[in-house]
């Protein structure tokens, strides 16, 4: 493993991610496991890196880790330091693992802001470091569960905000009144408007007031009892409701 350089982590609540990386950047090797944080028995974080990463562990090798691993539930807390920030003060504030000596969990980020605004993420922030080094003002959008937008100006983080969007989709479609009235294909694609009825719920919450959210969730009930909407595109029509919503809400940051 003379060529390794640096092993990179990305360990989640539901993941855990390897790379053995060479100098130049290149990914020589990847590994992936179900062996998110919460998969861990007993706190069996060093014997369950040690078993993903044999053969690859070396003392003279550098490890870095991101994800749920630095979160209070996880190996040990990396404290969150506040935006704005650049890759710089992420690299200045780097936790050791203690039974690990050569190994290292990137910092949280935070987000306090001056209206009482509060935000957190952890992982995102080392996804995006390869693209932070860009000069001006661009928002970057990672989708998810829990989709960030980030605000990047001038090679640091400056801020940004989290949606429960894809959460919150999935608790109104199992768990709410709406889902009486939805039909959930295998093939979320089969039926031929589900993109038009996608794109309408978009629409609607994006382009229209702001308080409008909370009763158009309830429309797709209203509207599917009304005959206008079937139960095969209603998953759509709601996904695209919230969606559209995050899109005008994210926008804002720019």
């Amino acid at each position: 493993m003379n060529d390794t350089a640096m092993i990179g982590v990305d360990w989640g609540t539901s993941s855990l991610r390897l790379w053995r990386i060479h100098q130049s950047g290149e990914i020589l090797e990847s590994r992936h496991f179900e062996l998110g944080i919460l998969r861990v028995v007993d706190r069996a974080y060093l014997d369950t890196f040690a078993s993903a990463a044999q053969g690859w562990l070396s003392p003279d090798i550098p490890i870095l880790m991101s994800g749920m691993i630095g979160s209070r539930e996880g190996w040990i807390e990396a404290p969150y330091i506040a935006c704005p920030t650049d890759a710089s003060s992420l690299a200045d504030s780097l936790t050791q693992i203690p039974e690990l000596p050569n190994a290292y969990i990137v910092p949280g980020l935070a987000v306090h802001a001056p209206d009482g605004r509060h935000d957190v993420m952890r992982g995102e922030e080392a996804q995006i470091l390869g693209v932070s080094k860009s000069a001006g003002r661009m928002l970057f959008v990672m989708p998810g569960t829990h989709s960030k937008w980030v605000l990047l100006e001038d090679g640091g983080i400056r801020d940004f905000q989290t949606f429960m969007t894809g959460e919150l989709f999935e608790i109104l479609r199992t768990h709410s009144i709406l889902g009486k009235s939805m039909q959930v294909s295998a093939d979320p694609e089969a039926h031929p408007k589900t993109e038009q009825y996608f794109l309408a719920g978009v629409d609607k919450t994006s382009l229209g007031l702001e308080e409008a959210i909370m009763q158009s969730l309830f429309s797709v009930r209203a509207t599917a009892l009304a005959g206008q909407l079937c139960p095969n595109v209603a998953p759509a029509y709601l996904s695209g409701l919230l969606v559209g919503a995050e899109l005008r809400e994210g926008l804002r940051l720019a």
